[in-house]
């Protein structure tokens, strides 16, 4: 139950980072820097939601089963588990 809720939260902030975004920056295609902006919060949140994602999977029955143990993804996940334990400490 708490997955299903906090999920729900998740993908609410994440749609709410976006329309901050939106509200607080005009867009003005000729400024590089709204540009730059805009790429970073894309990055963040597709980021973000794939780590989400990948901590979900491992949180479920999918991380036993052949088909994604045997995936790049899943090697890609464990790899980004690693990086994220060198990087907080």
């Amino acid at each position: 139950m708490h997955l299903e809720v906090i999920s729900i939260i998740v993908i609410t902030f994440l749609i709410l980072i976006r329309r901050f975004h939106s509200l607080f920056f005009v867009t003005h295609h000729a400024l590089p820097g709204h540009q730059v902006v805009g790429a970073i919060f894309g990055f963040l949140t597709g980021l973000f939601g794939l780590l989400y994602l990948f901590v979900w999977i491992n949180f479920t029955d999918i991380k036993m089963q052949a088909w994604w143990t045997s995936s790049f993804e899943y090697q890609f996940s464990q790899s980004i588990f690693d990086v994220v334990k060198i990087v907080f400490g």
